[in-house]
């Protein structure tokens, strides 16, 4: 599941999916195989970091998780 959460209820809807998706075993005594992974996604220059942290800071006002990571923490990874 992805979203782009800078077009108006494109994050609502995310979301909501994925809160859907969190419970689904558990509703249907199934194992559907759901595992939440994260996406990693690297800027080459400033402009491409500016919008990535747009993104993030309209997924955290959303209550999602994202994280902007600096170079050294890529590298820690």
């Amino acid at each position: 599941m992805r979203a782009n959460y800078l077009l108006k209820g494109n994050g609502e809807f995310y979301s909501h999916s994925r809160r859907l998706w969190e419970g689904l075993e558990r509703e249907l005594n199934y194992n559907v195989m759901m595992s939440q992974r994260g996406v990693l996604n690297l800027a080459h220059s400033d402009g491409q970091r500016d919008a990535y942290a747009r993104r993030g800071n309209a997924m955290r006002m959303q209550g999602d998780d994202a994280e902007l990571l600096d170079r050294e923490a890529v590298r820690a990874g």
